[in-house]
């Protein structure tokens, strides 16, 4: 039986607690906060979308997939989803794979978690701040805290990214690691909103059905995603915004790029010009603006026609087959310039952390320092949104807990 020190309470830290206690060991976990899984709670707007059971799981991971295949096929969604039912969490499983309790409450998947911990009595010691690891030769000898030092047999870090650090993701975890040259891969914000370099942006508008691509300065496409959007006071976000930023993250003179967004994704531009020539034909008395109330929402007209260099007070009749032609073209290409990401702080998870080549992914166990484990978003692994982030979090802890 080893002495086990796990600095982290969120999801990673619990589960490496809960696996490592049914494996013969004694646990302590140690965490600044004043209580466990606080991350967690705000997971899935409160709803805690804690797995997804997609088939396709692993090519939704966009950072080091192929790291993830151990402790996946060791924790997957499914034995994920037997573990909370069978701690009385009932589950349901919503579009897209998504898994979520059936009261769609995060504190009944906590409180659960909680009492599973009380139930192997494993030791937990909240509002005490990890502050530094002493190492000699290969092996952790001592870890000390802001209250106390200690000297366990063996530690697992899951201290998370940086992202929400007012649930305590506050990065402090990888500096003490960068400390004992542990090699750290720059975090970036991952799953977060974009800002725009451009004013009177629609506000609140949301968009469905459209595509959404990024192109560099060379006008390639770096990224794309169709489905839902939304305008923000500053710039874009939604679902496929979201998606594109974990893509995008790392790209150089991203303010050189642009956002481009098809309004109508399901006709190809010939397509488009002869449905706009039909429309001006039926309605050529109407003002061009009002005819475009067809095709797209309202609050867009203006930002088009102005893209479009196009007067929207003109007859449609008035309409030149030049200016129609550029209409349909800017319809098809709506065009912004990119500003940044948003901060790394209100990215939903962060991307970086431990370089996967300081880890053996059948264990989790860094390859530098014998007695020395790792899990959750503190890894150099980052996923789409929809429940992958938590199941590889549960996943490494659970993996790194067993291994002992």
């Amino acid at each position: 039986m080893a002495r086990v020190g796990i600095f982290g309470a969120g999801p990673s830290g619990i589960m490496a607690a809960i696996s490592a206690t049914i494996a013969g060991h004694s646990v302590c976990i140690i965490d600044h906060n004043s209580k466990i899984g606080r991350k967690l709670y705000i997971s899935g707007k409160g709803r805690c979308n804690l797995t997804n059971i997609r088939p396709d799981f692993i090519s939704n991971v966009v950072r080091n997939p192929k790291f993830l295949y151990s402790s996946l096929a060791t924790f997957s969604s499914e034995h994920c989803m037997k573990f909370f039912e069978s701690l009385g969490v009932p589950l349901k499983v919503e579009r897209g794979g998504r898994v979520f309790p059936q009261s769609d409450k995060s504190s009944d998947v906590i409180d659960a978690l909680y009492e599973q911990l009380n139930r192997l009595k494993v030791k937990i010691q909240f509002q005490e701040h990890l502050n530094k690891l002493l190492v000699a030769d290969d092996r952790i000898i001592k870890a000390i805290t802001d209250k106390a030092e200690y000297d366990f047999d063996h530690y697992i870090i899951a201290t998370g990214g940086l992202s929400y650090p007012k649930t305590g993701s506050d990065g402090s975890g990888l500096k003490i690691l960068k400390d004992i040259n542990i090699s750290i891969i720059e975090t970036k914000p991952a799953l977060v909103y974009m800002i725009l370099d451009e004013l009177g942006l629609p506000q609140g508008l949301s968009l469905r059905n459209v595509n959404v691509k990024v192109l560099n300065e060379n006008s390639i496409s770096i990224a794309d995603s169709f489905g839902e959007m939304l305008f923000t006071d500053t710039g874009v976000s939604g679902p496929i915004i979201l998606t594109i930023s974990s893509i995008v993250n790392r790209v150089k003179h991203l303010n050189e790029c642009k956002l481009v967004i098809d309004l109508k994704p399901a006709l190809s531009l010939d397509l488009l010009d002869s449905r706009l020539i039909r429309d001006f034909e039926s309605k050529n008395n109407m003002d061009l603006k009002n005819v475009l109330l067809g095709l797209m929402p309202e609050r867009l007209i203006n930002i088009v026609l102005n893209k479009a260099n196009i007067n929207g007070d003109i007859k449609a009749n008035q309409v030149s087959k030049e200016a129609r032609k550029r209409l349909s073209y800017i319809i098809k290409n709506l065009s912004f310039s990119i500003k940044s990401l948003g901060p790394i702080e209100e990215a939903i998870v962060t991307s970086g952390g431990v370089s996967v080549n300081e880890i053996d992914p059948k264990s989790m166990k860094s390859l530098r320092y014998n007695n020395l484990s790792y899990a959750g978003e503190m890894i150099d692994v980052d996923a789409l949104t929809g429940g992958y982030n938590i199941q590889i979090a549960f996943a490494t802890g659970y993996l790194a807990g067993s291994s002992i």
